[in-house]
Order: structure tokens, then sequence, then C-alpha cells
């Protein structure tokens, strides 16, 4: 009889096992909100800024927001919304492996561009709501302050 005949009852044990436990850690949750709605109010110098436009993206990387996953633009007092997005998220059943996830908003108004991004745990990302008062003249990392509600 040759070895590999002999391996593989093991080498079957051994994936069943595998699949076990991937399947007890790891699974598709149902649907999930994996975007909270996202209103908010568009500022320069304290003046609100119409029909600029909003980018939405999920990649924390995509710098100018050039593969957004929801665009809009904001109204003539400077208001915006994007709603808030139904999908499937990945669950983790142990908390040390949750992955940091981001949104990540683009502001295009005339010759003026900020890139904000606002950085959570996967749960927390998709909290109900989240409401932005963005001004363009302060500094991007702070261009933005956020609530979630």
């Amino acid at each position: 009889m040759s070895r590999l005949c002999l391996l593989t009852p093991a080498l079957r044990c051994g994936t069943l096992a595998c699949a076990v436990l991937l399947g007890a850690c790891a699974g598709l949750s149902g649907p999930a909100l994996v975007q909270p709605e996202i209103s908010g109010l568009l500022l320069h110098e304290g003046e609100p800024i119409a029909d600029a436009r909003v980018l939405l993206t999920r990649q924390q990387d995509d710098l100018a927001c050039e593969s957004p996953t929801a665009e809009t633009t904001t109204d003539a007092n400077g208001h915006f919304l994007i709603a808030a997005q139904q999908g499937k998220r990945f669950a983790i059943a142990w908390p040390s492996f949750a992955t940091p996830q981001g949104l990540r908003l683009c502001f295009a108004a005339g010759d003026e561009f900020r890139s904000w991004l606002s950085t959570a745990s996967a749960d927390s990302v998709a909290s109900q709501r989240l409401l932005l008062h963005c001004d363009l003249t302060r500094p991007a990392a702070s261009s933005c302050r956020a609530q979630q509600h």
C-alpha cells in the first residue's frame, strides 16, 4: 500500500477539522448596515457652499475618492445627504481579529478640494447616522467634525 493511501484519512480529518473551526469562527452575517446615512453642512470661511461634489469611499487609501461608493452635491444652503447602504459584512467571532474600517469623504468646490477620513471599528461604522459639519478653510485632517447617532 502506498504512503499516499495511508495519509489520505489523516488529510481528510485535517481538512474537516479546519472547515469546522473556520465555520465556527467566521461567517457571513445577514443583511447589515455597511454604511450609515451621512448628512452634513459644507462651508468655506463660514459660508455655505452650493453645488459642491461630495464623494464617499470606504477605501482608506483612496485619497482622491477615485472609486466612490456614493456621490452627491450640496444644495443651495451647503447641505448634503448620502443614504445608508445595506449589504453583507464578514463577521468574525473573535474581537481581536476585527479590522478597522473607515469612511473617506472628498469635497470638490471650484478650485478647493479636501479629503477627510473617519476611522472606526467595523461595528461603529455601521451606526445609523453620521452628522458632519465641514469647513474647507480648515486643514484636511480637521476639516470635518463628526457626531454619530
